[in-house]
């Protein structure tokens, strides 16, 4: 935003914040959606960055976080994650649909839906793209405590995590030491630290508290919690 990278958060009574990281400041505020807000995401639509936001009330919309405007599209079910993922070169956005674990794939300059595929089994928490081997790749957190790596293009699984002993709220990217590994936020009041090329965990951080979320932020990890939100850096001998 004004060439400046920030932060965005969503919240219980329907608004998405933007705030500023390294001060702590709130920037702006988004109303719109009628319910929680479970997910957020930067998303290029027409060579423009834009945010994209998910939310219980359905919907998934597309807003200009200078201006405000928005574009909506409605699901099915309520939504708990959303991300931008590269699909066949074209840069579309997943969501993660209710109880039935649904993964659908939509085309953000349309506003329709591209696809749609069985994700976890039980909810979907969260979605993420993740770089395996040179692949852009969609990882998924869902409430039986499994994170799934799947090709976007396909919904083919490709993989499976087991780790956490309560729902993984939530999943994203990080890079360390040059590194692409994935994070994973766990009701268990922890984050785990993972290769999505082999499968490992690497590293298990506990944060007292359950985690709700997590996002990259100009090279640190910051996880929100129930108690609020903790930035962390991750260490090089990851």
């Amino acid at each position: 935003m004004a060439g400046r990278e920030l932060l965005a958060s969503g919240d219980v009574d329907g608004t998405v914040r933007i705030w500023d990281p390294e001060a702590g400041e709130q920037r702006a505020v988004l109303e719109g959606h009628k319910h929680w807000v479970e997910g957020v995401c930067a998303v290029t639509v027409a060579g423009r960055e834009l945010l994209a936001s998910a939310g219980d009330d359905r919907m998934v919309r597309i807003w200009d976080p200078g201006t405000g405007e928005r574009v909506t599209m409605q699901g099915p079910d309520f939504i708990d994650g959303v991300c931008a993922v590269t699909v066949a070169g074209r840069q579309l956005l997943a969501s993660g649909e209710g109880h039935g674990g649904t993964v659908r794939i939509w085309d953000p300059h349309t506003g329709e839906p591209h696809a749609v595929w069985p994700g976890q089994q039980g909810q979907l928490m969260g979605v993420c793209a993740v770089t395996v081997a040179g692949r852009e790749l969609l990882a998924s957190a869902g409430s039986d405590g499994m994170v799934r790596i799947w090709e976007p293009g396909t919904g083919e699984l490709r993989a499976s995590l087991e780790g956490d002993r309560r729902e993984v709220r939530g999943v994203c990217a990080v890079i360390v030491a040059g590194r692409e590994l994935l994070a994973s936020a766990g009701r268990d009041r922890t984050v785990r630290i993972w290769d999505p090329r082999t499968g490992a965990c690497l590293l298990t951080v506990p944060v007292y508290h359950p985690a709700c979320s997590l996002a990259w932020v100009a090279g640190s990890l910051a996880i929100g919690l129930t108690r609020g939100i903790l930035v962390i850096q991750l260490n090089a001998a990851v």
